[in-house]
């Protein structure tokens, strides 16, 4: 299955004069038969079993180029740039003894958003290498735990990804830091960077191939504030999936240039449906 996952926008509403400049991490991730695959247990049961792919982008501070400056009860978007937010893959069929090619492959991305300060370049980029591995830690903890008694991913999985990640990354920057950063620090001289939230989204094989024509749209927002006003800010993500067994596929064409799915070729061939076959073809060709 062709998958092409797009993140286009952010946008924030902000409730505070602060003008926050803000960068984002993307990660893009998938859990299929390219590196897992279904190991029967006797007769009745099955788990998964193998790794998660994990697609880490380009980008530290100032990656937005037109920048996010939240403004007192304001509602700005900025473009996310394609070397952040585009993924193009094919999702594999899992593959099991016996019964051969089976579905349940996910896709999915995560963003985290980070508030920039005074924290190093190579501090930073410690932090977001660090992201990568432990994005694909924390879908390979997941891995194992999907078995024929438990198809999904709980809100339990994703909290225990969420800790993971978020530790792993601090940490990574904080033992970045140099001697006199931490002094600056502890003394009020700089202030690190802080880290704002994560945006998560994943699609099953099923969702995707249900989907309409126009794609599965990706939006996931990002609370951000103290402790009297959690809610200081709002990010959000704003995007689309879209995903079809061929580039070219009948269905998704026939369904974007009007008619209602399942619909054959047959059916748009007679005098009614000449202009809409002319008009596939032309999107074919």
């Amino acid at each position: 299955m062709l998958v092409k996952n797009i993140v286009t926008q952010l946008t924030s509403t902000g409730t505070s004069f602060i003008n926050p400049p803000i960068y984002l991490w993307s990660v893009f991730f998938k859990i299929d038969g390219t590196t897992a695959q279904i190991d029967l247990m006797g007769t009745t049961g099955w788990q998964l079993q193998g790794t998660a792919s994990v697609i880490g982008t380009p980008g530290n501070q100032g990656d937005l180029p037109g920048g996010v400056q939240a403004s007192f009860y304001q509602e700005e978007t900025t473009a996310i740039p394609s070397s952040l937010g585009n993924y193009v893959t094919t999702l594999v069929p899992f593959q099991a003894p016996i019964v051969g090619s089976v579905g349940g492959m996910i896709v999915g991305w995560l963003g985290i958003l980070l508030y920039q300060q005074d924290t190093p370049a190579d501090a930073v980029a410690a932090g977001h290498e660090a992201l990568n591995g432990a994005v694909l830690q924390a879908l390979n903890n997941v891995i194992p735990t999907i078995s024929n008694t438990n198809q999904t991913i709980t809100q339990g999985d994703i909290s225990s990804a969420e800790t993971l990640i978020r530790t792993q990354v601090v940490d990574a920057i904080i033992n970045s830091l140099s001697f006199w950063d931490k002094l600056g620090t502890v003394l009020n001289d700089t202030f690190q960077d802080t880290y704002v939230g994560l945006g998560l989204q994943y699609f099953t094989d099923s969702q995707l191939l249900g989907s309409p024509a126009q794609g599965l749209p990706i939006q996931s927002a990002v609370e951000w504030g103290g402790t009297d006003d959690p809610n200081l800010y709002t990010f959000t993500f704003n995007g689309t999936v879209f995903a079809d067994w061929s580039p070219f596929s009948l269905r998704r064409i026939m369904t974007g240039i009007g008619h209602a799915a399942p619909v054959s070729l047959r059916a748009v061939a007679g005098p009614a449906g000449l202009a809409s076959l002319s008009a596939w073809m032309e999107a074919v060709i």
